[in-house]
């Protein structure tokens, strides 16, 4: 990959296998073969998207930016080092799908970023929010949020903890995470974004703690045959699709008063059976989106979800259908 000599515009300097914009210095196109020089400030959004035989990259201590999905689904790549002088990381994870990345450490001078505890994953040291996670992380006790597709299809976690310092699991956070059979959503999170655990199959039950408000479009669409949902008592919006081609036979809403939803919310309303709080159930009957369901019940007694003294709520659907 190289410029022809005389443009005014854009270089390959230093042999580098790579065109850089003149006057920004910025990386816009790369290959498997690039060499980064110690010139460039900023490596371009999408610059080297599927670029699946890049096999390792070197980035030089004058790199000031690293922009949205620049390794996208670079999935030849298994480290990397971010140095101090990095200021900028794009809001959408630069590393996501990148699927055999195995470890990441950035630079303990580095006043923007860290990896904080051995967590083998990058976090904003100002917001501590996790952005960049590898096939070996973990989340910090001190992370409060979880980036736009931070986990982005590594299908070889089963079981993710998320400490209860985090409040906003954000777009594509764990989307494709298809070996994920156990995640234990804290009772701290009030917002699940769009797409947040898409396509994550293997998911044994799925349980929306009280304290959430949002659940984003799409976001436990394709998540396989869990045995059971249940949705908490605070939730006030609920996104189009958000439970989309999910096949479970128990739905529990512990809203008391339920919000309107669309009618492609779920896609098994004529097959699951709605579990609803004690007089409730003629409310949910003639509320938008969930009147579709043609079998609700009422629970005997709702609990709370994730809360002490509560009954929880799957327990007591047990015990009624045993009844």
């Amino acid at each position: 990959m190289a410029v022809e000599e005389g443009n005014a515009v854009f270089d390959s300097r230093d042999n580098c296998n790579a065109i850089i914009n003149s006057r920004t210095n910025t990386l816009s196109f790369g290959c498997k073969n690039t060499v980064i020089p110690n010139t460039v400030k900023a490596i371009a959004p999408r610059s080297f998207f599927g670029c699946s035989g890049l096999t390792s990259i070197t980035f030089p201590n004058s790199l000031e930016e690293i922009g949205s999905h620049a390794f996208y689904h670079c999935i030849g790549l298994t480290s990397a080092t971010i140095p101090s002088s990095v200021k900028t990381i794009g809001e959408k994870n630069p590393f996501a799908y990148c699927t055999n990345l195995a470890s990441i450490s950035v630079d303990k001078e580095n006043p923007s970023f860290d990896t904080r505890d051995n967590c083998n994953a990058v976090i904003n040291t100002s917001t501590n929010e996790l952005i960049i996670a590898t096939r070996n992380s973990f989340i910090p006790s001190t992370v409060t949020s979880i980036g736009q597709g931070a986990f982005y299809y590594f299908s070889n976690y089963s079981f993710i903890s998320i400490p209860q310092s985090v409040t906003t699991i954000k777009q594509s956070a764990f989307v494709g995470c298809s070996g994920l059979k156990e995640i234990d959503i804290p009772t701290s999170v009030t917002e699940i974004g769009v797409w947040a655990f898409q396509g994550c199959s293997r998911l044994i039950n799925i349980t929306i703690p009280d304290n959430v408000k949002t659940i984003g479009s799409l976001a436990f669409s394709v998540c396989g045959n869990p045995s059971f949902i249940t949705i908490g008592k605070e939730v006030k919006d609920i996104g189009n699709r958000a439970f989309w081609l999910t096949k479970t036979s128990t739905i529990t809403s512990l809203i008391l008063a339920p919000i309107g939803i669309n009618d492609d919310v779920f896609d098994v309303y004529d097959t699951a059976t709605l579990y609803v709080p004690t007089n409730t159930r003629n409310v949910y009957q003639s509320t938008d989106g969930w009147k579709k369901f043609a079998n609700i019940v009422e629970l005997e007694d709702t609990g709370s979800i994730g809360q002490a003294g509560g009954k929880e709520p799957y327990a007591v659907l047990t015990q009624l259908l045993q009844e």
